[in-house]
């Protein structure tokens, strides 16, 4: 968390953006025939792209970091339940696209 605690918006973004996180896991219940591939891709993509920005800016604000990580992850898991029964081959080349922009950022950050 960041030092200044909840008087900045260091604090206050992530803390809203959990409840994305929070609708998310509990999209867990739904069949994944009602979930949107579209909206599962965008969570994704914004998850992976805010996280590098969250170690771009400086003071580097991990609390957000980890909070669009786990946004990622929750929209990578969404896509695999959409995809993974027709579409293995369409998903292979998302779940790589996500690995080369992780290793990316984490080249970055150093």
């Amino acid at each position: 968390m960041f030092h200044l605690g909840p008087r900045t918006i260091f604090f206050w973004a992530p803390v809203c953006k959990w409840g994305l996180v929070v609708a998310g896991l509990a999209d867990m219940t739904r069949p994944a025939q009602k979930l949107s591939v579209f909206q599962s891709g965008v969570l994704m993509t914004t998850g992976v792209l805010w996280s590098r920005w969250s170690l771009v800016i400086i003071p580097k604000n991990w609390f957000l970091f980890c909070c669009n990580c786990s946004l990622a992850a929750s929209g990578i898991r969404y896509l695999w339940a959409q995809l993974n029964p027709t579409h293995k081959i369409m998903f292979g080349f998302i779940l790589c696209g996500v690995a080369m922009c992780i290793k990316e950022l984490y080249q970055r950050s150093k």
